[in-house]
């Protein structure tokens, strides 16, 4: 069992333990930061798309809930790594999928 996620903490996991926690969260959301054509090409289900590079990415954040965990991913764990920096600005839980999409385990 992982601590309790402190507010200003982003916990990288690799993919089996952030696929683990995430369907294990009640309160959990799937936050895909890749581009909206990245996104629709392909990602993991349930998962929604706030776009890093977009220019509305820091305002996105203030409408989401705080009460909420979010885990997030990109392609290759960059992006993520930035935004979940953001997300933990805004005080908000962030789990960080280490690799990207590619370390989602399909089973």
């Amino acid at each position: 069992m992982l601590p309790k996620q402190h507010p200003k903490k982003t916990f990288d996991l690799d993919g089996e333990i952030f696929k683990q926690e995430y369907l294990n969260n009640p309160s959990a959301v799937l936050v895909d930061v890749r581009t909206a054509v990245e996104f629709y090409e392909g990602s993991i289900p349930q998962a929604i798309n706030i776009d890093y590079m977009a220019k509305d990415f820091e305002k996105r954040l203030l409408t989401l809930d705080p009460t909420k965990t979010y885990f997030v991913f990109c392609r290759n764990g960059n992006r993520s790594g930035a935004a979940c920096k953001a997300m933990e600005r805004n005080r908000l839980n962030v789990f960080r999928l280490r690799g990207g999409i590619t370390s989602w385990p399909e089973n």
